[in-house]
């Protein structure tokens, strides 16, 4: 992760926590920055995510894409039992008993990817806006959402 990475998930984290606070939730978004420095911020082009990576996957590689940022709000959960990962695989990580509700970010650049994460605190029965914990990173991730820059894979980023 460059600091450039860092940086704009920190930038993006201090926005969604205004608009968080303001709405109550945020919905699914992109933010690249192409090699030429032009930025795009958009809202998740489909419902699929399946497709919608596609799509996007696409977009990286025709706007020479080097620095990308998925935010989204999602469910985590860590030290799984055997057995859950099937369970959440089948029914979704929102059925696990020690399931985390977070806002996360999925960022990736030329040195590799990240994810942060913000976790959503709702205050049970008191009226009160859920706010977000503080924002940690995590380096390194596997899945739909990683090696999204095609040039990454070729290593040609500069």
């Amino acid at each position: 992760m460059t600091p450039e990475l860092k940086q704009l998930i920190t930038i993006a984290s201090r926005q969604m926590e205004k608009q968080f606070a303001k709405k109550g939730v945020v919905r699914p978004m992109w933010h690249a920055v192409a090699a030429d420095g032009q930025e795009f911020v958009f809202l998740s082009p489909c419902e699929d995510k399946d497709q919608c990576v596609a799509m996007v996957h696409a977009f990286c590689d025709l706007r020479d894409i080097v620095r990308i940022l998925f935010i989204a709000e999602a469910w985590t959960a860590t030290d799984l039992k055997p057995g859950e990962l099937e369970r959440a695989n089948e029914h979704g990580v929102e059925t696990l008993p020690q399931r985390e509700e977070v806002l996360m970010f999925a960022g990736e650049d030329k040195d590799g990817n990240v994810v942060a994460k913000r976790t959503i605190i709702r205050s049970k029965g008191n009226g009160k806006r859920a706010t977000l914990g503080p924002l940690e990173f995590v380096e390194g991730f596997e899945g739909r959402l990683a090696n999204l820059i095609p040039s990454r894979l070729k290593g040609t980023v500069q």
